[in-house]
């Protein structure tokens, strides 16, 4: 979209300026009065009308030796190589490749940026044709408009800025043209025409979803009239315009009883379960009619009524508690813990640290360890599985710095994964060492399982 931006606002630059040359050139053309490769020229015009550009890009700025630099792709483009003069702006992000001047030596691709481009000194362009074959440009900065969009020019200007050579806006138009006529009498190379073409087939796809989704409502909807027409009394009126709420045959209205009340969420949802049954029933499908529904579930009525608001205040002091009590046994900087339960020699005040908690045979030389690990393992009633992943990481827990233990455990669900979190969790609990352990989840169905956290909850990560 920058590149777009700067085209139509060297545009607005020139015709601008144009109003305030009139006098001295009343016959000419805006073209007549800006040469096109004179960048600088309409940066200078743009300073003097002092208007503030609403679209003005934001630009990277590198450090050039002892210099700062801005470093904009608009620029890159602009300032291109001279030998690159008929390099249109998809096929220049498609094989262009800013490297520095010293690595263009004795490459026949490497060109140097033309003077005025804030890097011309340091760095050059290598154009290799053959990445047309394995890169394709990715798109950013807004979606590119529809074909058939009410904005026309708007869209003409954008495919001509991607697939006709320019420097500045004014190399792609003249001022007695407008966009719409400029890219329909423009030869374009089958190449690019195709292209053209496959950046509407999203929109292609969008119409044909929403058309589909519209034969489907449609369909339901005369189903559901059908039906209604049959089931329901004459002169009944619900009185309502609200599809969410409207009252469908086979279906008890109980919401009199504040028990099977249905709230927003289930309501649609039953509503989404009927109009599927109508389109299987309209597409020949054998509904069983006589099945028996469930019983709605009724609706969970906390002991206090307090707003959002109030509820996330309670959730959060909760959640402070909670880790406070896991905080609390954490040892201060100044405390030395000196665990090792293994046997270790001391020699000239070095401690030989052995790896073997890795090992099946290993044995910790405290009995009072070793019957807690056997105790916690027989609580839990591990298999032989669960009891190697659990001693591992107690093992570990137990040797002095040791190094990161990167531990995968995997396997379906149902397979005892969880319950060798359960018995850690109990373990380090036991030990008065809960800080050294943290479970977290991808999902709040997941952590509530595992009785952890969220990953973005736990680790502050922010989403959306």
């Amino acid at each position: 979209k920058s590149f777009v931006n700067a085209v139509m606002r060297d545009w607005d630059t020139a015709e601008g300026a144009y109003h305030d040359l009139s006098n001295e050139n009343p016959e000419g053309d805006v073209q007549e009065s800006f040469s096109h490769d004179s960048t600088s020229q309409l940066g200078h015009l743009e300073d003097e009308n002092g208007e503030d550009d609403p679209d003005t890009d934001n630009v990277l700025v590198v450090r050039s030796g002892a210099k700062l630099v801005g470093k904009s792709a608009v620029d890159d483009y602009r300032y291109r190589p001279v030998e690159l003069d008929d390099v249109c702006l998809y096929d220049w992000v498609q094989c262009a490749v800013r490297k520095p001047l010293a690595q263009l030596k004795g490459n026949p691709s490497g060109y140097r940026y033309r003077e005025g481009h804030p890097m011309c000194a340091s760095h050059g362009v290598i154009y290799s044709s053959s990445r047309m074959i394995s890169v394709v440009p990715s798109l950013i900065g807004g979606y590119i408009p529809r074909a058939d969009a009410d904005d026309r020019d708007y869209y003409c200007c954008t495919m001509m800025t991607f697939f006709v050579p320019w420097r500045t806006g004014l190399d792609l138009k003249s001022s007695t043209q407008n966009w719409t006529d400029v890219f329909d009498n423009h030869i374009f190379d089958s190449r690019y025409l195709t292209l053209i073409q496959n950046m509407n087939i999203r929109y292609e796809c969008y119409d044909a979803r929403d058309d589909y989704h519209l034969q489907l409502k449609a369909r339901a909807a005369a189903q559901i009239d059908g039906e209604d027409d049959q089931g329901v009394d004459e002169g009944h009126d619900d009185g309502s315009d609200d599809p969410d709420l409207e009252t469908y045959q086979g279906v008890d209205d109980t919401a009199t009883d504040p028990e099977l009340a249905m709230g927003q969420e289930s309501r649609r949802a039953l509503k989404q379960m009927l109009e599927a049954e109508m389109i299987l029933q309209s597409a020949g499908w054998v509904v069983d009619g006589d099945a028996k529904r469930g019983p709605i579930a009724s609706s969970f009525n906390p002991e206090r009524s307090l707003p959002g608001s109030k509820w996330k205040e309670i959730v959060s002091s909760e959640r402070k508690v909670r880790f406070g009590a896991k905080r609390a046994g954490l040892p201060n900087a100044m405390t030395v813990s000196d665990q090792m339960d293994c046997d270790v020699g001391v020699m000239n005040d070095a401690r030989i640290i052995p790896g073997a908690y890795l090992l099946s045979d290993f044995e910790l030389s405290d009995s009072g360890l070793t019957c807690a690990v056997t105790a916690t393992i027989e609580s839990y009633t591990l298999n032989s599985e669960q009891e190697r992943a659990f001693k591992i990481v107690a093992h570990h827990a137990l040797s002095i710095t040791p190094s990161p233990l990167r531990m995968y455990i995997g396997g379906q669900g149902g397979t005892g994964k969880t319950r060798v979190l359960e018995a850690l969790q109990h373990w380090f609990d036991s030990r008065g060492e809960a800080y050294r352990m943290i479970v977290l989840g991808p999902t709040g169905a997941s952590a509530s399982i595992i009785g952890g956290s969220t990953y973005h909850s736990y680790l502050a990560v922010v989403t959306g």
